[in-house]
């Protein structure tokens, strides 16, 4: 730390100091998540952003990590450990106390950087409830925290209950396996434009085992949208709102997040703008607005796993304000 500033990597080590962790020992695909939760939350919710320059989002920045992170850390922990559940109602209810004893003391510090679902999901004790209360979740969570899933060795079968401890609504479930097919397949190799294809077949087949679960256990689709299209839709208009008719209603929505997030990433590519990269997730995150912090975190995540010298270098030389 020097003149009241933290870089980025030194703020990684220091939030990760209290929980006895070390960078070294995790994933770099978290580092990029943290990095993006960080810079992405000066944002407003639930409305269309403004114009931000990276200095400013770090002005703005809360220095305590929100829900994008804690998850993602907590997907890879388990993940890490072997873990999966049965996917009955009873089984999944287990599976998300299992979920939250990880997250629990991060929740109860930051609850009000959660979703505004996360309460009754985390407090339900009753599976028949919970089933129901899976189905209607459509924002999100499912998705801000997939790239964590990644690097470990998991079948299309097996990643399922990952989502499905607090989403198998069919939006979410869908967005979740695209960002986990687009990160595996950057991790694999494959270019963005290969890894993008793979993606929209993944997320189609992941939408399949939540419509069947769905189906398997009496509970009526609601709230439901393609992700897929709106992706397409996005992409082909260079729109995020093209989606949204509503920022208060689908700023945190997984359509209009997933489609924000692959706008942002193909862009770079297309723009040819990959040395300034982090840079422009950051200030169009902000700019694009609903749900800027997650937004901002899948994309760095992704775009570090495509270009991870270039993304930990630029990364590095950003640094945060501290205040006393």
């Amino acid at each position: 730390m020097a003149d009241g500033k933290i870089s980025l990597p030194d703020h990684y080590k220091a939030s990760l100091a209290p929980q006895g962790i070390k960078p070294s020992e995790l994933p770099d695909n978290l580092y990029f998540t943290f990095c993006g939760d960080i810079l992405g939350s000066g944002g407003e919710h639930y409305e269309k952003g403004k114009d931000f320059t990276l200095t400013n989002a770090c002005h703005m920045a809360n220095l305590h990590y929100s829900d994008d992170y804690a998850e993602s850390l907590a997907m890879h922990q388990l993940a890490e450990q072997g873990w999966s559940c049965d996917l009955s109602p009873e089984g999944l209810l287990k599976g998300r106390d299992d979920f939250l004893n990880i997250i629990r003391g991060h929740y109860i510090a930051y609850g009000l950087q959660y979703s505004p679902w996360a309460a009754a999901l985390f407090e339900e004790k009753k599976p028949d409830n919970l089933k129901i209360l899976l189905s209607l979740h459509s924002s999100c969570g499912a998705t801000m925290r997939a790239a964590a899933l990644a690097p470990h060795d998991l079948t299309l079968e097996q990643v399922f209950p990952f989502f499905a401890i607090t989403h198998t609504n069919l939006q979410a479930v869908e967005a979740g396996y695209m960002t986990w097919a687009f990160a595996k397949a950057l991790l694999d190799g494959y270019g963005f434009y290969q890894a993008y294809e793979r993606s929209l077949t993944v997320a189609q087949d992941g939408r399949k085992l939540a419509s069947e679960w769905l189906r398997k256990y009496n509970v009526p689709v609601k709230k439901d949208q393609s992700v897929t299209g709106s992706v397409i839709k996005v992409l082909d208009t260079q729109n995020p709102y093209a989606v949204t008719d509503d920022m208060k209603e689908d700023g945190i929505e997984s359509h209009f997040v997933q489609s924000s997030v692959m706008l942002i990433l193909s862009q770079i590519m297309d723009k040819g703008m990959e040395k300034n990269g982090a840079q422009y997730v950051v200030e169009q995150s902000l700019k694009i607005g609903g749900d800027p912090d997650t937004i901002c975190s899948i994309a760095m995540s992704l775009f570090g796993l495509q270009h991870p010298d270039l993304a930990k270098f630029s990364l590095s030389e950003i640094h945060l304000p501290v205040t006393n």
